[in-house]
């Protein structure tokens, strides 16, 4: 992604931030990937994790639990 606005705070456990507007610039971070793939590896394994908090029971729960505090 490149590093505008509020981006830059995101962590980048799992992708790689470049700088906005100068041309090329995402050109070395894809680089890196094709020809590192254990940093492929672990950005995808942290994907995996990441996503996982966002499966559809868990969020289910969470709201569950949120009505539960709301209602009681």
């Amino acid at each position: 992604s490149t590093d505008v606005g509020g981006v830059k705070y995101i962590d980048t456990d799992n992708g790689m931030l470049a700088p906005p507007n100068e041309q090329g610039s995402l050109s070395q971070p894809l680089l890196r990937l094709i020809e590192d793939p254990n940093l492929r590896e672990q950005f995808g394994q942290k994907s995996l994790e990441y996503a996982q908090n966002y499966a559809l029971p868990v969020i289910a729960q969470k709201y569950m639990e949120l009505y539960r505090k709301c209602c009681n």
